[in-house]
């Protein structure tokens, strides 16, 4: 599945289960099911990526990165594992400066 495919799923499944939840409560509003989302501090969206934290917009904090060679993924960074926590080898968190113009 590629990244947008996934991340659109994983959003989908957040909505849904807010949506639920609030459901459930027979309170299915706009607020409810933005403030249930926030409220979600570990989402992996069912197994589709690794642990992030909707609540606080933070990414995950580990990641490997894969390539496709001969019609098959193998492994390109890191050489195993994962690469986690603060020390990065890899810029998978890349702050980007698009230039809008200021109105």
């Amino acid at each position: 599945m590629a990244s947008l495919g996934t991340q659109s799923w994983s959003a989908w499944l957040l909505f849904a289960q807010a949506a639920r939840d609030c459901d459930l409560e027979d309170n299915l509003t706009r607020t409810c099911v933005l403030e249930g989302a926030a409220a979600v501090t570990d989402w992996t969206g069912g197994g589709l990526h690794a642990a992030t934290n909707p609540g606080a917009n933070e990414p995950p904090e580990c990641a490997l990165v894969l390539l496709v060679e001969g019609g098959a993924f193998t492994r390109h960074l890191p050489d195993e594992g994962f690469d986690c926590g603060e020390d990065h080898d890899l810029p998978f968190v890349v702050p980007i400066d698009i230039g809008w113009p200021e109105i």
